[in-house]
This record gives C-alpha cells, structure tokens and sequence, in this order.
C-alpha cells in the first residue's frame, strides 16, 4: 500500500512539475476549486460533464487492436508485470497490443484502457480510488476509454487479471479474435466493506471528521503525516486530507518540539481540544516512532480509542542493537555500528551499546570494495560491553587500505577552512606574527578557533639519525578566543616572515563524552618481513590506524579500556618473524583540550627489523598526538607498565607493581637469540602543545617534533623524553630512568630533534629509579638531563633548557635503595665546547641531504628550501664521513661553521634538596671562549656557561661556572 502510494505522489509531482515548465503544450487538468463552473486555470466551461457512458467499445477489429494500454509513470513492478501478461494472453489469440508509459508529449488515442493513476490522459475519467478501499478496484467504460483502477497495487493487479479474463476467455479455445467489443454491461467494480477497525475515536470525536496537520514543507514530517493516512485507509478505509499546521483544528497534529521538551523525545497525546498531538525532538527518529506507534495500535473489537497520554518512546538514545547489531563475539556488527552512528548524527542523539554484549568489529569495507570508518559526533556510552577489534588477518600490505583508516574518528560539526587570500595573510604578518604575539585577528572571525599557520618555505624538526627525514614546513597550533587573544597554553612559537595560508579549526563549545566499554584487539598476525624464494629481501612499512582519533574540541573519554592480545610472540619473534606496528588507539589530533579520563592503555610489542634487511627498532604505539592543544591523561593506567616474562615458554604477562620478577616493559631483555625490548614506549606527541599526564601510570612520556609547554603530575613514567620548549613540569611523580643507553638520565632531551628544550624544565618532589650504566666496570652517575650536539641545520636555533630542581631523590632500579652517591651530574659532558657560537671546536657541519641508498650520490638534486645550504647536486658520498645508520652528508672536515647553535640556559636553580645531593656542572669558564653575549652584553668569556645564573639558598647566585663551588653546585 505504501509503495502504491509513493508511486501516486511520485507521479502527480513530476507531472505537476511538468506541467509548470510545458503549460502551452499539455492538456489542462481542470479543477474548479471557487465552485464558479469554470476551469482555476484554461477558463473551460466546467459544468460539463464528464463524457457519458456509451454502449460500447470497439477494442478489436478484424483480428487487430484499435486500442493500446496506457500504464502510470513509474508504476510498481508487480503491476508491469501483471499487464505483460495480459499482453501475452492477447498476442496468443493473435491480437498485438502495445503498452505505452504515460507521457503528456504523446498523441492521445481515442480508444485506450488506462491503467492505474493516469493523470494526464485520464483526469476526466478519474475514479476516487479512496472510495474502493485497499481490496476494491473498478474495470469501467467512460466514454471512448476503458479505465482500471484501484485502492491499492494488489488489488490493481487483480483489476487487470480480471480486465484479460473478460475479454479473452471467449476465446480459450484459441480462436482468433477478430472482433471484440467492450460494453457498459462488462464493467467490474469491487468495494471493500469489511475493515480491521470499525470505531476509531479521539477523546469522544470520530477520526471521520479529522484532518492531519503538519509543515507541509517538510518532506519528512510530510512523510509521517502520509504514514498515519495509509494506515487510516488500510485499517478503516478513510483517507484524511493533509493540510498545514496553520489550518489545523479537528486534527491529528504533527510537531517538531525543542529537544528536552517531551520526555524521551517523542510524546503522543489527546489535548483538551481532542487533538492528537504528535511531538518529536529529532526528525530522524520521526519516521520509526509513528511506525512503531501505529504498529501497536489495539484494535479490540474493531474499536481504537485514544484519550491522555497515547504514546511515548525514548528516542534520545539509539542502540546498536537497534540497528541490527547481535553482539554475540562472533558476527561482525561494524556496519550496525556504522549506521546508528549515521543516524545519531543527523539530530544528536546519544548511541549507547547493550551492556552484556560483545560486538566483533573486523571488515570495514563498502560494497565497493573502500574502507570506510565510524563518525562520532554525539555523546557515546558504551559502559558493559566489550568490542572485539579482530586485527589478526589486517596488515599495511593486505591490498584492502583497512589498516589505513581508524575506526572511530570523533569530528567536529564543521569541518576546517582555509586562509589564503595573500592580503589578509599579509596583514597578519605586518601585525606580527612569533615569539610574544598576544593577538592574532582574523578578519570576520568572532568566535574561539584553532589555526595552524604555515610556512612552506622553512622546514623544522629535521630529524638526524634513525629515520631521519628533512622535516616539515614551519607550523604550529595556536588557541584563539573570540577576539584573536592568544590562548597562554599555546603561545606562538616561531618567528613568521612568511605565511602560505592558515588553517582555521572551529572550537566546538558543546563537549561531548564517549565512556566505558573494554576494547581488546587481536592483533595483526601478519609478517612483515618480505621474502623471496625464501630470502629476505626487505620490511614493509608504515603504521595500522585501528583505534579512536579525536579530531573535535572539547571531547572527554572516560573509563575506557584497551586491551592487546595474540601478538607475534618472543618465541615467533626468535624465529624471524616480524609483527606490525600500530599508530595508536587513544589519538587526538587537530583539536583542542581532550581528556582521557581512567582509560587503560596497553603497550605494544616492539620488534627489530630483521637482519640483514633494515636496522633500528619501528615504534609501535597505543596513544598518538598529532598537532593538537590541551590534551590531558588523567588517572591512566597502562596494564603492561609492568611485566614478568617466562624465560622457559616466551610468555609475557603485564602484572601489578610488586609482583616478584617483575620489569618495566620497556626494558631489554636477552631471550634466546634476541636482545631487544620487549614493548615500545607507550605513545609520542608531534606539533602538540600542553599535553600533561596527570595520576597516571604511563610507559613514557614522549615528545617527538615539538611539544610547547607540558606536565607530568602525580605520576609514575617510564621514561621522560623531550623535544620542544616551554614550562614543563614533573611534580610528585616517579620517573624510571631509561636504562637503554649512556647515560641515565631523568629527562632525556631528544638528541635526533638537536637535544633541545626552549623554556623552563621544573622538578619539584621527584623520585627517580636508575639502572645506572656499569659497561666500563665502573658506576657512571646519573645525569639530570642528557644532551648531545649534532651539528646539523635542525631548522631552528636549540637550546638547553632553564632547570629548576626542587626537591629530587634518587633509586638504585635494581635493590629499590637510595643512590649511595652524593652527587649528580647536571648533564653528560658537553661534546663541544664551542656549540653555543658561529663556528664549534671540532665538530664539522652534517649536510641536511642524504644517501641512504649509499650509491654514492646525495639523494636528491633540488635546492634546500630555506637557501641556507645549497650543497652542489654531485657531491660524492665519502663513507668514511657519514654515519651507517643515517647517511647523512658531512661537509669538508675542516670546516666548523655551526648550523646548529645550542643556547646556554639563562638560569639553572635548587629551590629545595633535602637530600643533600651535589650537582656537579661542566666548567667552561678558562678556555678563551667568549659566551657569545647571550643574555647580556659583557664578554665574560666563560664557555657555554659564561653568562648562567645559577641560583641557590635564599635568592643567591653566581654567573657562569669560574670561582668557588657555590651552594649544591660543584663546577669541574
């Protein structure tokens, strides 16, 4: 019945249509709705009536048809197929009938049989099919026509089995038809009598005299209003006219409502006027809750009465469940996920998992073959249940692109835009635009946003060493309120002299939370090592992206858990099999000030590449920041922070702190053949400002090219790892030394990003567990902060960090005993005294291009992009001057022109220490090394040092490292 009706609107609007563009060429559809007897719109004289009945119809003549069928546009496949076979039936008793679409553009017959809602040819003739109810249907001549309609596509289908019986049965025996005429007497009409309902009142009114009152300009609340008169018609045979909600009184009334207004979103209810009274919060869930309202409809006896309250339904919420989803572990229910994810983002609604349920989450794929992924945009719960993310057949190399896409990505409403009109680009620059910008305005912008600006013409974070790379244009993310005042979280960092454009994120000011749910991914079994004829001959790369990325504003996750099982494992491991690395389950990227609330991370296996075909170790993550402010780890807690290790099976079990034979996670081992690590740190930040770790229990906290400013607090850490500048605070938390390499070292300032930290490191009440480096047959001390030099173009200037150290102690790993030393060295010793100035001691300049092919020519032949170094295109590749595991060129050996000056810090300060340690500093003072007048303007030649505070007792300091040992300061 439905699609009987769709049809019948379908049709009248595209002829409707039609007939507004084609007015001189079609016959006019008269009407005379002012009742004067003459047509609204041709002027004919309307009091005529339509054609009298004749006697007959003349259909065949000598064996051939003198009429032709004429079917609705459109119509539904039953109904087609039906008149072929009345077709056929003629053509086996010789007589060729053509059946046409109605088409006003063609010539109208005079003798036709009109089938169904033909509005063009047939207005004159037209039935009332209303009044023959969904069963009835009539076979009538008027006029020269035959016309056959119905109140329903069934009940038209067996109009036409009957029209074909008519008329052939007198030929069964399979005489040729030479002569057929249709009469009056031959007229066949059906009226449904007999209905479900009998009575159908609201409050005391009959439903008879009602109309349904709707925004007839809305296609979906007009759709529901056609739902309620289809279901009139089938159930009672009344079919209501649907008019505007201006025009409403005796009505059934359809009404959109604010959201919060009606209990659960959806409310039907008999006024004091006796009106029924729809009201819908959400207009995607209209459609269902009218169905599933008429659907219940009690019907006892034939008699429906509605009074008070009728009908309510939650549509707030929308489960998976509701959307197909079986959560049994074992079918795979994305695609029920996919769509009530859809479908709450089209109004808002809440999606929330069955608690209990285990969804499996595997094919990402369409019907074309694309991966696709799940858009959050709405308030999520998946609180008791558990979603199994079935990675073991998934790789980078699988031919499908799965591995490429996460599988949630929680967006923002709108989507970001661009800057890059030269003149506003330009006006932003002459205002300023670096180090100390409090405000930046953009023209026409009057709300909080995020931007990103963008100089293409200047590269940063060109990493040196293991995968090094000439790093990316000049950019960062900066925080704007409404009137473009700089966010103090996220000060500009760099100085701008160019802009190629600015990318604009809109802040949304509405949070949204997604919590609970335990997700565990069987991880990827395939092997990444690529064979031929059994050898090894290569790695395949990249990163599987199978996890949660934030890309909105203001997002909370809270209590969500994830959990990795079915690794590649030690013994597989052992044997050559290498597994794959993962981008991250918990990522934030392109937003600003996400939390992660009580989540449980886990750390991933770390493999080294096999031998022979690659060296290093990938990393491997279950967190990931990428060019994103304010992102918060609170109360996190990693589940393998701790592990213990089966020396006899290979088997690896994350365990609770204390557990006997427990170790860091991160730790080497020696396992049979390997001597590795076991799981990678747990996550880095690239392009990030302000991210802080907060009551958590995290694997390492890792800064990869650039983080602005950060805290670690009341945390336990496995390694503290920066590149950046800023404040950054560590307070009241445990920081486990990385005992990977020389030397130990509380904070490790990333040597591959120039070992740099432009701002303020703070240590307030820090306990930090060392392993201490013994390879030389002797204790070497623990290091506060490592520092290593490369002089190589980093693409800006570095600097060792300001350092204030309030209150520290230290912890022999292995016996969980206090350090016997007293002291402590500030940092490893300075590898060149000369670092901070234009040209170093003994350390000649890296070229930023490579041969990492080592074919003995740079890789590449274009110029550096900022003009500083233009090496030419054929320089040959001298073994002996580049590193094996980077391949980088050097230039001549005696050249000591700095391209990578390191900035002395301004201050170094012991606020508190209670335990009595000394901290031993670098002299530099004596060697005829001017300090580069830094930070002020007198040459005190005093080395890297010269021209540091460093501060002690009650506001007492020295500059530079010449002179007495002064408070906790050693100098040597």
């Amino acid at each position: 019945m439905k699609r009987f009706l769709a049809a019948l609107l379908v049709a009248i609007t595209v002829i409707m249509l039609s007939s507004c563009s084609l007015t001189l060429n079609l016959p006019c559809i008269h009407s005379d709705n002012d009742g004067n007897g003459v047509c609204d719109k041709c002027d004919k004289d309307m009091a005529k009536k339509p054609p009298s009945t004749e006697d007959e119809v003349v259909l065949v003549i000598d064996g051939e048809a003198n009429f032709h069928f004429v079917l609705e546009k459109d119509a539904p496949s039953i109904v087609s197929y039906e008149l072929n076979k009345a077709t056929l039936a003629f053509k086996k008793l010789g007589v060729e009938v053509k059946t046409v679409e109605e088409d006003a553009k063609k010539m109208i017959q005079n003798i036709e049989v009109l089938i169904g809602n033909v509005q063009n040819r047939g207005a004159e003739y037209d039935i009332d099919e209303h009044t023959l109810g969904v069963e009835g249907y009539a076979i009538k001549m008027m006029g020269s026509k035959v016309v056959i309609s119905a109140g329903s596509t069934d009940a038209l289908s067996e109009a036409i089995k009957k029209f074909t019986s008519i008329v052939t049965a007198p030929y069964a025996d399979g005489d040729i038809m030479d002569e057929f005429v249709f009469t009056d007497k031959m007229d066949e009409v059906k009226i449904q009598t007999k209905y479900d309902v009998i009575s159908f009142t609201i409050g005391s009114s009959s439903i008879r005299d009602y109309s349904i009152a709707t925004d007839t300009q809305n296609p979906t609340y007009m759709a529901a209003a056609e739902a309620i008169r289809d279901y009139l018609y089938v159930k009672m045979g009344f079919y209501p006219d649907i008019v505007g909600l201006d025009d409403a009184d005796k009505s059934i009334i359809i009404n959109k409502v604010p959201k919060g207004s009606v209990q659960g979103g959806f409310e039907i209810n008999v006024n004091s006027k006796e009106q029924l009274t729809i009201e819908c919060a959400y207009d995607n869930m209209l459609a269902s809750a009218v169905d599933t309202f008429l659907a219940g409809i009690s019907a006892e006896n034939g008699v429906v009465q509605l009074t008070g309250r009728v009908y309510q339904r939650d549509v707030d919420v929308i489960y998976y469940d509701d959307m197909g989803a079986t959560g049994n572990g074992m079918t795979d229910d994305y695609w029920a996920i996919y769509r009530a994810h859809e479908l709450a983002n089209q109004c808002g609604q809440t999606v929330k998992a069955t608690p209990g349920k285990v969804y499996r989450i595997h094919d990402t794929r369409d019907a074309f073959g694309k991966p696709t992924f799940i858009t959050i945009k709405t308030n999520t719960d998946w609180t008791g249940a558990k979603f199994i993310i079935d990675d073991t057949d998934i790789s980078t190399f699988d031919g499908t692109d799965m591995a490429r896409l996460h599988l949630f990505y929680v967006l923002p409403d709108k989507e970001e835009w661009q800057i890059d009109s030269t003149e506003e680009l330009n006006r932003i620059l002459a205002a300023g635009l670096g180090r100390g910008t409090t405000n930046i305005k953009l023209t026409g912008v009057d709300r909080p946003v995020m931007i990103r600006p963008f100089n293409g013409t200047h590269r940063v974070y060109r990493r040196v060493g293991y995968s090094s790379f000439d790093g990316n244009g000049m950019h960062e993310m900066i925080v704007l309120d409404k009137d473009g005042n700089v966010d103090p979280s996220t000060p500009v960092f760099f100085d701008y002299n160019f802009l190629a454009n600015i990318a604009v994120y809109e802040i949304d000011s509405e949070p949204i939370t997604i919590k609970g749910g335990e997700f565990t991914t069987l991880a990827s079994r395939a092997d990444n090592v690529i064979r031929e004829n059994g050898v090894a001959i290569g790695v395949y790369g990249g990163y599987i992206h199978r996890g949660i990325d934030v890309q909105r504003s203001n997002v909370n996750v809270i209590d969500v858990k994830h959990i990795v099982k079915n690794e590649i494992s030690l013994n597989e491991q052992e044997a050559g099999i290498l597994g794959s690395a993962y981008n991250g389950f918990f990522c934030a990227d392109y937003a600003n000030n996400v939390r992660f609330l009580r989540c449980t991370l886990t750390g991933r296996r770390c493999y080294r590449k096999y031998k022979g075909v690659g060296s290093g170790t990938p990393g491997t993550y279950d967190y990931s920041v990428h060019e994103a402010c304010n992102i918060f780890y609170e109360e996190c807690y990693q589940s393998n922070f701790w592990i213990t290790i089966d020396y006899a099976t290979g088997e690896i079990t994350g365990v609770p702190e204390g557990t006997p034979g427990a170790q860091l996670s991160m730790n080497p081992i020696a396992y049979k053949s390997l001597n590795t690590a076991v799981f990678w740190g747990l996550g880095g930040a690239n392009y990030t400002k302000n991210m802080q770790f907060i009551n958590s229990t995290m694997s390492r906290f890792d800064s990869h090219a650039g983080l602005v400013g950060g805290a670690v607090i009341g945390s336990h850490v496995g390694e503290m790892s920066l590149t950046g500048g800023g404040d950054m605070l560590i307070k009241d938390s445990v920081v486990y030394a990385d005992g990977s390499g020389s030397p130990d070292a509380i904070v490790k300032l990333r040597s591959d990003y120039g070992s740099t930290w432009d701002g303020t490191v703070t240590l307030q009440n820090v306990k930090c567990y060392a392993a201490f480096d013994t390879r030389d047959g002797k204790e070497n001390p623990l290091v506060i902060l490592s520092q290593f030099y490369t002089n190589w173009d980093f693409g800006y200037v570095c600097a060792f960090p300001n350092l204030i150290i309030d209150g520290i102690e230290i912890i022999y790993a292995e016996n969980d005993e206090r350090y016997g030393s007293t002291e402590l060295q500030l940092s490893n010793a300075l590898t060149d005294v000369r670092m901070h100035l234009e040209y170093t001691a003994k350390t000649p300049p890296r070229y930023s291009y490579l041969d990492k092919n080592y074919d003995g020519v740079v890789d590449g032949t274009g110029e550096y992009k900022d003009g500083v170094l233009v090496p030419d295109s054929g320089i040959a590749y001298d073994k002996d001057r580049v590193s094996a595991n980077e391949g980088g060129v050097v230039k001549n050996k005696s050249d000591r022109e700095n391209f990578n000056v390191i900035l002395p810090p301004e201050f170094i300060e012991i606020r508190s220490n209670p335990n009595g340690y000394k901290f031993v500093v670098a002299d530099t003072s004596g060697k005829g090394i001017s300090d580069g007048a830094h930070y002020d303007d007198v040459e005190n030649y005093g080395g890297f040092f010269g021209d540091t505070k460093f501060c002690y007792g009650d506001k007492k300091y020295v500059i530079g490292t010449a002179g007495e040992n002064v408070g906790d300061f050693i100098f040597r």
